[in-house]
């Protein structure tokens, strides 16, 4: 069976309602699309969430995609969305953007938390130089720290193997943070899983300074990667 939109780690499935609402932003294709509610597919290890996808009249399945990759159906879209940094491995990571890519017949949407480095990364280099971090840098279960550039290298690895396909990867700016109020902006001596700033790490850890960026952080990078193939 092919969907319209699959959310792969769906979660109690906001991804559904922003990309219908906003997910032109990112993707032009879906200002134009008509989404059925029934033709959207929740896909998440946990079965708690099944209520929830099914309460919204979307389709759910349980897997765990890691184990089973072959799981992810076709679809016209397919979003993954601060999902792969989850996976036990980059072996998973890739075989899971290579089934997506696979299976995604219009567009696959990636949105990753973001993990870059250095001054173009837009985030943990500024960070650090002040002594404070992005709280989900340093989270356990974020055990793989994906990279944009590691996503485009794996889009490229995906057209070596597929070159008919000839899919184009665009990388865009997704949050933005303008200051280091923003609560998910934590002094770098705070617990590993910490997960949000609060009075209770304030009084620990010190108070954050108060500063705002000339350039706003990046929160999240969207990548959208499309088709000017056809599938095989």
């Amino acid at each position: 069976m092919s969907f319209h939109v699959i959310s792969v780690g769906c979660g109690l499935g906001s991804s559904f309602n922003e990309a219908i609402k906003r997910g032109h932003l990112f993707v032009p294709e879906l200002k134009n699309a008509a989404i059925d509610k029934k033709q959207c597919l929740g896909i998440d290890k946990n079965d708690k969430f099944a209520l929830d996808i099914v309460g919204q009249g979307h389709e759910f399945m349980c897997r765990d995609v890691a184990a089973e990759v072959e799981a992810i159906p076709e679809a016209d879209y397919i979003l993954v969305w601060n999902f792969l940094e989850h996976l036990p491995d980059f072996k998973s990571v890739t075989q899971v953007v290579h089934e997506v890519l696979n299976k995604a017949k219009k567009a696959a949407w990636f949105r990753l938390t973001n993990f870059d480095w250095g001054p173009e990364g837009m985030g943990q280099w500024t960070l650090g130089a002040i002594n404070l971090r992005f709280a989900w840098y340093s989270q356990s279960q974020h055990t793989v720290k994906l990279k944009t550039s590691e996503l485009v290298g794996l889009v490229k690895e995906y057209n070596l193997l597929f070159p008919g396909r000839n899919a184009k990867v665009e990388v865009m700016r997704g949050r933005n943070v303008t200051a280091t109020d923003d609560p998910y902006i934590i002094p770098n001596t705070s617990p590993t899983d910490t997960k949000l700033y609060c009075p209770e790490i304030e009084e620990k850890y010190g108070k954050k300074p108060d500063v705002r960026f000339e350039e706003p952080l990046v929160a999240n990078w969207e990548c959208v990667v499309t088709f000017e193939g056809e599938q095989g």
